[in-house]
């Protein structure tokens, strides 16, 4: 029990320290670190998610969501989040609102657009609560890209959302993919120069 204690929070350490380099010029070495541990990291998420303190174990499936997402292992990554979120389902932490904006990112990936929808707002609420405008922002994109082909003009208006709570929380990886939808939408309606 020890060994996987110290096991868990070895990985946890490393996810968390490479989490913040994943938006950055970094950001391959990192993914191609966490790749060469990939079967640590899953015994660890295991490990961490059946104690009866899951918190180290939630905190690593947050920490992880861009490994999922840029090489491809969505559904793993789905099923893992999905696990975490399921173990404190009242939960109203800035850690809940992690994990599913997370989620709704990998639905993104796996193309399951309800889900996206359904983890976006609730990630959206609980960010509310806890004054967090970066996982808004976040959940505005999400929601945006799901009405990019359903309603161009609520796309428009959630990209709008998006890139406020963005640039107030000084997220430019979100801002600008919000921008770059922005600028999808008059392509779509073959308004070219105003895209």
């Amino acid at each position: 029990v020890a060994a996987r204690d110290r096991h868990l929070d070895h990985f946890l350490a490393l996810a968390e320290r490479a989490e913040p380099e994943m938006e950055g010029a970094n950001q391959d070495a990192w993914l191609v670190r966490l790749e060469v541990e990939h079967d640590n990291v899953r015994a660890a998420l295991d490990w961490g998610l059946a104690q009866a303190d899951p918190e180290r174990g939630r905190r690593l499936a947050a920490a992880l969501v861009w490994l999922w997402y840029k090489h491809g292992h969505g559904h793993e990554g789905l099923d893992f989040l999905q696990r975490a979120i399921d173990l404190a389902p009242d939960d109203l932490s800035i850690l809940q609102a992690r994990l599913l904006v997370s989620a709704s990112a990998l639905a993104q990936v796996c193309g399951e657009f309800p889900r996206i929808v359904d983890y976006a707002q609730r990630g959206f609420e609980v960010a509310t609560i806890n004054g967090d405008d970066r996982i808004r922002g976040q959940c505005f994109f999400l929601l945006a890209f799901v009405q990019f082909y359903l309603d161009l003009d609520a796309s428009w208006e959630l990209c709008l959302q998006a890139r406020r709570c963005a640039e107030a929380a000084d997220d430019a990886f979100t801002a600008d993919g919000a921008l770059v939808l922005q600028g999808s939408i008059p392509c779509v309606r073959d308004r070219y120069a105003a895209a």
